[in-house]
């Protein structure tokens, strides 16, 4: 039973870091999205990428550096959050298991 638990706790947290830098990447390209462009096209870099081949080269360089600039974004932010997380539970932690103060 633990180590299911402890499996179930990784799936989501890779789940949930994950769909946070999701989110990251899209609201950052979601500005660069060319007019005419789908805008699903921001949704993933592989999309992105896609229509960046159907581009004048310029452009298509212009975007692509963009969605590899959100993608980096979106992962250093993810990265962040865990990194944030861990250290308010060691704290959490240390404070649970802090020697008790015997009254007297």
């Amino acid at each position: 039973m633990s180590g299911m638990s402890g499996e179930l706790g990784m799936a989501m947290g890779l789940a949930v870091i994950g769909s946070l830098a999701a989110g990251l990447y899209r609201l950052e390209m979601t500005g660069f999205v060319p007019v005419g462009a789908l805008p699903e096209m921001a949704q993933s870099f592989g999309l992105t990428a896609a229509y960046a081949l159907t581009l004048e080269q310029e452009l298509a360089g212009r975007l692509l550096d963009a969605a590899r600039n959100a993608f980096v974004d979106g992962l250093n932010g993810a990265a962040a959050f865990g990194a944030g997380l861990a250290l308010l539970l060691c704290a959490g932690a240390a404070w649970a298991f802090r020697p008790s103060q015997a009254a007297g």
